[in-house]
């Protein structure tokens, strides 16, 4: 079996940690499985994933691409610009988008996958259009609402019929994407896992309170936040 896996971005963030972590359990279940990497730029996730007996590469996204979002343009993710400077945006994307998907299609083409297993909304997008052949299933793991971002709400949902199927990292994931893709599309709610032994409670704690210049917390308080990988 070999498998090719598709991500936007070559940094290290949840999602990739969370993909290193399915890397390495495949490594260790299916050790005669070929594993594939291509990342839209470059960075720490490359040498991660190698060291893991990946194949890995950086095939970086023309800087249209890499810049292009719309979680600003509208719905419930707020209004920061127009649907005009969206629109704008995708126009000037356009033509470094196609010649992407074709660089794209040719790398996929030479690794010949039996499966494509896409992470981020836009290589949810990219590996739909750049598979090689249509009896090659490509599979979407979906971490972040969708139903929030006008443009990608759309694009999924015209690109469902490519997708052989849907790993969610919730439930309340999975029912976005049903929500906007309709029930036809396969929708597998799957929990990440985590690494107790790296994310572990042993050792030095980082005193974040006098880091940040503030008094120690009355007994009893709960903080709530968001913590960045």
């Amino acid at each position: 079996m070999r498998i090719v896996y598709l991500n936007p971005s070559g940094q290290m963030g949840g999602a990739e940690v969370a993909l290193l972590d399915l890397l390495a359990s495949l490594r260790a279940a299916r050790p005669e499985w070929d594993l594939h990497l291509i990342a839209g730029a470059e960075g720490a996730l490359i040498p991660r994933a190698e060291s893991l007996g990946v194949h890995a590469m950086a095939l970086p996204f023309p800087h249209t691409l890499a810049r292009l979002g719309d979680a600003g343009g509208g719905g419930p993710a707020g209004a920061q610009f127009t649907r005009a400077a969206l629109l704008k945006k995708l126009f000037q994307a356009g033509s470094p988008v196609i010649s992407y998907v074709r660089e794209l299609k040719s790398a996929l083409r030479q690794i010949q996958p039996d499966a494509i297993h896409t992470n981020g909304f836009k290589m949810h997008v990219l590996g739909a259009r750049a598979r090689p052949h249509k009896s090659i299933p490509v599979i979407w793991h979906v971490r972040d609402y969708v139903g929030a971002r006008p443009l990608m709400a759309r694009l999924l949902r015209w690109h469902a019929r490519a997708c052989a199927a849907v790993v969610t990292n919730s439930q309340s994931v999975a029912d976005d994407v049903r929500a906007v893709c309709g029930d036809k599309l396969k929708i597998y709610p799957v929990y990440d896992a985590i690494d107790l032994e790296h994310f572990s409670t042993a050792g030095e704690k980082l005193d974040l309170d006098s880091i940040a210049g503030l008094p120690a917390p009355a007994p009893g308080t709960l903080r709530v936040g968001l913590l960045a990988t």
